[in-house]
């Protein structure tokens, strides 16, 4: 199959994302934050709230990758939390109960989820948005979807540009790991534009894939 939108309320599609994020992500502190606030909360309440957009690429009916996107990058987990206090505060409770061992890990995400969030709200853009995660785990890297003749990362990555266009968005923000050489390579070939910024006092990569012709490019 195709690329498609990730459907919040199929909960095997969820769990697929999420656990693809964990198997892909783990030093996340999204992933700190723990498996209910990624299924019950992250992938589920902020998608459906339309503060997180995800792409998904299936394959004999099992998601295999994602890339996942927001329209408000420096403060979309802080509007979902206003948004759903009370069932996020419930879903943590859960979390914090099955293993009480994780107070500290969480206390210690949501500050540097807090951090991150400050730092990309003063250079916000608002003719920009910020990819949050892209994952195709190996054995699918070279897996090409139907209704098109790119792979899956770069279907990915082209069909997020053709929906933020139809949203009058002008850039698209991926933000890379330094010692992340492959995403390095993949979004230097893609034709993105590289700057260094500082996330919660971390220096990282940001790939601008522009949208629209710019006069430097004519």
């Amino acid at each position: 199959m195709g690329i498609e939108f990730l459907n919040p309320r199929s909960a095997a599609d969820v769990d697929r994302v999420a656990t693809l994020y964990e198997e892909n992500l783990a030093d996340s502190p999204v992933v700190l934050l723990g498996p209910r606030f990624l299924r019950e909360f992250f992938f589920k309440k902020l998608v459906e709230s339309d503060l997180l957009g995800c792409l998904v690429c299936r394959v004999d009916g099992t998601v295999i990758g994602f890339l996942s996107w927001t329209n408000h990058p420096g403060d979309f987990i802080g509007r979902g939390i206003k948004k759903h206090f009370v069932g996020l505060s419930w879903i943590m409770l859960k979390g914090i109960v099955e293993k009480p061992s994780t107070i500290k890990q969480i206390l210690s995400a949501l500050k540097i989820v807090g951090k991150r969030s400050e730092d990309a709200g003063k250079e916000h853009d608002p003719k920009a948005i910020e990819a949050i995660s892209l994952v195709v785990p190996p054995e699918f890297q070279k897996h090409v979807p139907e209704g098109g003749k790119a792979r899956t990362t770069v279907r990915l990555v082209q069909d997020l540009a053709a929906h933020a266009r139809t949203q009058g968005t002008e850039r698209v923000l991926y933000v890379v790991q330094p010692r992340n050489k492959a995403s390095s390579i993949f979004f230097a070939v893609m034709g993105c534009e590289l700057n260094k910024r500082t996330y919660a006092g971390e220096e990282v990569y940001v790939y601008t894939h522009h949208l629209v012709e710019r006069p430097e490019d004519a």
